[in-house]
């Protein structure tokens, strides 16, 4: 069965599998998102950089990112030349009953810093063979046989077995060597996130940060691949969806996250999700991306 650019999904939606293929890549399509899930991406071909919480990746065929879903990224399409890919979506509870009080299947997702060790090389993908078990995973796809559905959840948890050992054994002993203006851009992320629910004004910063808010805006643009208040826009709506999903209201979010009036909260929230603050519940169960 040829399963080039469809989706398949399993146990309602906790595990989402594609094999994409774009022949023409139109860069305008591949915009700023997050989701509420966690997300597994191996790069087969073509020239895309990825921007991940303030780190460029610039991926090569056959290396793999995770991203979580607190991490707003975006595929940079640099040509316009064929992009292909596999992606798996999967939401904790697919595998979360297997995880002990010592061990959790997610913690290459959960105790990094956002932005961090995001990538795994090429190398380490061969050398823990990672790209064997997503092969398997597609095969098994493809076959549609009795037992598939048993058989991808095994090779899927292995998977993330291999992924804990990377971050724990591989990525512990790795340094980043940053220059003084991602440095700078990292100590503004963090900024960002420590205080979403103040105001945040480019003065604010240049003050902060003893910088000037032109110099500052170039420097953020060039290590993130978004605009400050484009990042800090869509951190503040992430936060507004979860307060909401804990029952809050729409008007006490909204001023919890920062947004000085009503009206302007509702605006943004329905702009970028396509749905009203007061219709999150009704929403929740379809929503992967932001």
């Amino acid at each position: 069965m040829n399963i080039l650019n469809k989706t398949f999904s399993l146990n309602n939606g906790q595990f989402i599998f594609q094999h994409n293929f774009t022949p023409r890549p139109v860069k305008s399509e591949f915009n700023l998102h997050i989701h509420k899930c966690y997300e597994l991406y191996y790069f087969i071909s073509g020239n895309v950089p990825f921007y991940i919480e303030g780190q460029q990746y610039a991926v090569q065929s056959g290396d793999f990112l995770i991203i979580n879903s607190k991490e707003l990224h975006r595929a940079c399409i640099a040509e316009e030349q064929p992009y292909e890919r596999i992606v798996m979506f999967c939401k904790p509870e697919y595998v979360n009953f297997l995880n002990t009080a010592s061990y959790n299947l997610f913690d290459c997702f959960e105790r990094r810093k956002l932005g961090y060790f995001n990538i795994t090389e090429r190398s380490k993908v061969l050398k823990y063979q990672i790209d064997k078990q997503i092969i398997a995973i597609e095969e098994q796809f493809k076959t549609g046989a009795i037992d598939s559905e048993i058989m991808i959840f095994s090779i899927f948890v292995q998977l993330l077995v291999k992924l804990n050992q990377i971050y724990l054994h591989e990525n512990a002993l790795q340094v980043y060597s940053q220059g003084r203006d991602t440095s700078k851009t990292q100590a503004i992320l963090n900024y960002i996130n420590d205080n979403l629910s103040t105001k945040i004004t480019l003065d604010l910063l240049q003050q902060e940060f003893y910088i000037s808010k032109y110099y500052l805006c170039r420097i953020f643009k060039q290590s993130t691949g978004f605009g400050v208040y484009e990042y800090i826009t869509y951190k503040r709506l992430l936060r507004a969806k979860e307060l909401l999903c804990e029952g809050i209201s729409a008007s006490e979010v909204a001023h919890h996250v920062g947004f000085e009036n009503y009206s302007n909260f509702y605006r943004l929230f329905k702009k970028v999700y396509g749905f009203s603050p007061k219709k999150i519940k009704d929403e929740q169960h379809e929503d992967w991306r932001i």
